[in-house]
């Protein structure tokens, strides 16, 4: 079934089998024989299950205030491993980018001392797939309570107001960017743009075209953003750390994320005046519309 909530359905059932169907897929992932997938896949999920539950916040916030908690400790019980993994990533990526086949010095040690922390961080946890069934254990207590969710007189303009705040909170973190594009304010600004790619995506019924089309520019918005924010992480470690790094090797790398972040800044501020042109008003406005359209069709 879908990651959406389906105009002919009651909006309370929809939420309800959206959040055991993610639940779901996440305890099944977590098998996968490879723990460095299980987890990120794990995590994805949980984003997911948060964004779903922002979309509730305006028909019920204590059960948006408790379910997110428990989804964003549970994803955090498991930072640690997904974080090193997307470090590797992001020096694959500057590996990529350079031409020919043969990537400097100073990219090539940086990648072999993150394989060799990542490989250490599973020797230490012995435990790792301990911990997985533990997670398990405690997402099919979550499914459980999914059943006590009272979401009856949950409607569409509950969830079109929910996601109306997340354009708004997108849209203010966007112009704040724009003025003082610091590491932190883009990451803020990238959590309330994968919030609001996952809304469009609950809510795309709508209008499918519509919805896809803006899903897809939020989905290059979010990369870029997660580009800028991973380049900054992997600085921050290579720097903080003892990864048999010179001065140069780290200034080498360093310029090379800063061309990267360059590169990336200009494709969000031109990605950022597309999603967020129209003001919150305006946007709640056209959602409303399109709810009527629906609830006006023959075919419901």
């Amino acid at each position: 079934m879908p990651y959406q909530f389906r105009p002919d359905h009651a909006p309370g059932d929809e939420a309800r089998r959206i959040a055991t169907e993610q639940i779901d897929r996440a305890i099944a992932e977590l098998d996968h024989e490879s723990a460095d997938v299980a987890i990120h896949q794990f995590r994805k999920r949980c984003k997911k299950l948060r964004a779903l539950f922002r979309t509730l916040r305006a028909f019920d916030a204590d059960l948006f205030r408790r379910e997110n908690r428990r989804f964003r400790d549970l994803a955090r019980e498991h930072a640690e491993a997904r974080d090193a993994a997307a470090r590797i990533e992001t020096i694959e990526h500057l590996i990529a980018q350079n031409p020919g086949n043969n990537p400097p010095k100073a990219l090539r040690k940086a990648h072999a001392a993150l394989e060799s922390e990542l490989a250490a961080l599973h020797d230490a946890d012995d435990s790792v797939r301990d911990r997985l069934q533990a997670t398990q254990k405690q997402l099919e207590r979550a499914r459980h309570d999914t059943a006590a969710w009272k979401l009856t007189g949950l409607e569409w303009k509950h969830l079109i107001k929910a996601v109306t705040r997340t354009y708004k909170q997108g849209r203010d973190a966007w112009q704040a960017a724009l003025d003082t594009p610091t590491d932190e304010q883009l990451h803020e600004w990238r959590k309330q743009v994968k919030y609001l790619g996952y809304q469009s995506q609950m809510i795309g019924a709508l209008w499918t075209a519509q919805f896809d089309a803006m899903g897809g520019t939020l989905d290059e918005l979010a990369d870029a953003l997660g580009d800028i924010h991973d380049a900054a992480v992997l600085m921050q470690q290579l720097s903080r750390d003892d990864h048999g790094l010179t001065t140069r090797d780290l200034q080498a790398i360093g310029k090379r994320c800063e061309r990267w972040r360059t590169e990336r800044i200009e494709i969000t501020a031109r990605l950022g005046g597309l999603i967020y042109a129209e003001t919150p008003k305006a946007f709640r406005a056209r959602l409303d519309g399109y709810a009527e359209a629906n609830a006006a069709s023959p075919d419901r």
